[in-house]
Parts: structure tokens; C-alpha cells; sequence
């Protein structure tokens, strides 16, 4: 079995649910392909303190793309219930897709640190936004519907990748149910 991460967050993982899932996730199609799975439970009151909701994380990590599926209620058991169908959707589409795609030659590229550089203290604003830094793995060429694909997989509504037409990076993202694709000037 794949190396099963689970943990709480306001809520302690009893050996019971961590049974449940461990089974749950074993009756998985391609579910071995997986490097890692990495589960959270969480607990939160709601905005009137009435009631305690649930929320159930799941991230797949496969080779080329993770997948993530929350699902959010009062029972936890039924939550995992109802994430089991959508992730063999997402599994199974994803382990398709990739063997398809290895036939495709796959590039490497090395991205530079440019942050040594000497600044001028003019030109320094004393406005700091934060920026968290994520880093793309898979800077492998892609098609615009695999872009579309793992943008669904992860969870994501944008997606950075490069184009496989003209070996450009490009962006697609999800506005008001339609896809937009965002490529560089000429």
C-alpha cells in the first residue's frame, strides 16, 4: 500500500476512521500508482455555533500531477463516502491520460534564482506585498485540453503550462463556467 498520511486538525483521527479510510482507499482502481496520500479532517463550528461541520481533504500525490478532493458536512464517515467516486474519476482520467502521453519527449528546464542582483536604493518602495512562491514541477509541453485536465484535477481554477503548439508558457483559467487561455504577445 501507498504511504498513507492522515492527521486532525481540531479533531482526533480515532483508529476506527483511520481503518475506514485506509479501506476505503484500497478498493481504488490504480490507487498503487500513487507516491503519497495525504488525508485531513478538520473541525469547525459554524457561524452560528450551533451546529459542528466537517471537512475532509484528500491530495493523491501521482507522477505529473497531484490530486485533490474536499469534501465539506456533519459526518465525517459519509463525507469519505461521497469523495471515494469523484477521486476514482479523477484517478482513472489522470493514469489514462499520462499513458497516453508517454510517448511525448519530455523536457527539462532549470529555473535561475535571479535575486543576487545589486539594487539601487532609489528605486526601492518601501510597499512589500507578500508573495508565496510556488514551483512548477511539470514544464513538460501540453495541449490546451491536458491543461484543462490537471487544472480539474488539482482543484485549481488557473493552470501555468507549456503550450505544446508553439512551446510558449501559457495560462488557462476558469471564469463564470467558461475557460480562458492567456498566451504571450507576438
Amino acid at each position: 500500500m501507498v504511504d498513507v498520511i492522515i492527521s486532525g486538525k481540531k479533531v482526533s483521527v480515532t483508529d476506527s476512521m483511520r481503518t475506514y479510510l485506509e479501506e476505503k482507499l484500497a478498493r481504488l482502481t490504480y490507487i498503487e500508482k500513487a507516491t503519497q496520500i495525504s488525508i485531513e479532517i478538520s473541525q469547525s463550528m459554524s457561524h452560528k455555533g450551533k451546529s459542528t461541520d466537517f471537512a475532509v481533504r484528500i491530495l493523491c500525490h501521482f507522477p505529473g500531477a497531484p490530486i485533490r478532493v474536499k469534501k465539506e458536512g456533519a459526518d465525517i464517515y459519509v463525507l469519505i463516502d461521497l469523495m471515494m467516486e469523484p477521486l476514482q474519476g479523477m484517478i482513472t482520467r489522470h493514469v489514462r491520460s499520462s499513458q497516453e502521453l508517454d510517448h511525448i519527449e519530455v523536457q527539462k528546464y532549470e529555473v535561475v534564482d535571479d535575486t543576487t542582483k545589486e539594487i539601487n536604493p532609489e528605486y526601492v518602495m518601501t510597499y512589500e506585498p507578500k508573495v508565496r512562491r510556488k514551483y512548477i514541477t511539470d514544464l513538460s509541453p501540453m495541449s490546451v485540453s491536458d491543461a484543462i485536465e490537471k487544472m480539474e484535477l488539482l482543484s485549481q481554477n488557473t493552470y501555468l503550462f507549456r503550450n505544446i503548439q508553439d512551446n510558449k508558457f501559457s495560462v488557462v483559467y476558469k471564469e463564470n463556467g467558461e475557460y480562458i487561455l492567456l498566451v504571450p504577445g507576438e
